[in-house]
């Protein structure tokens, strides 16, 4: 059986500060139509954001990091690939590309790539 995906282009990850992606508008679409954000009149269904590490949680398959780029704070969480967050410690600038979810009212990052831009130095 061959699954022919015709037209498919990924999105673009529109880099954002924390705060714009908190106080925009998240919209749920209806069957397979990817939900997003409302940012300016654009659609946004993936997100780019650099910040640093202020917490990390991780409970066996899903993990979590919260991360401050100086405007805001947000979560990005990840529920399959939990190893994702495995190099990452507290203190780290992270650049992390994502999907915007919301749970409980609450916006998140569905976490796709972390990369550990700087090292936590300690002195």
């Amino acid at each position: 059986m061959e699954i022919l995906i015709q037209n498919w282009k990924r999105q673009i990850a529109y880099k954002l500060n924390v705060n714009d992606i908190i106080s925009s508008k998240y919209v749920k679409s209806e069957g397979l139509n990817p939900n997003y954000l409302e940012i300016n009149a654009k659609e946004v269904f993936r997100l780019n954001v650099i910040g640093v590490v202020v917490e990390k949680m991780g409970h066996g398959h899903h993990a979590a990091i919260i991360i401050d780029d100086g405007t805001s704070k947000i979560s990005s969480r990840s529920f399959e690939n939990s190893l994702i967050f495995d190099e990452i410690n507290v203190g780290d600038i992270v650049l992390v590309i994502g999907k915007p979810r919301e749970f409980s009212s609450e916006k998140y990052i569905l976490a796709e790539i972390v990369k550990k831009i700087m090292k936590t130095r300690i002195i």
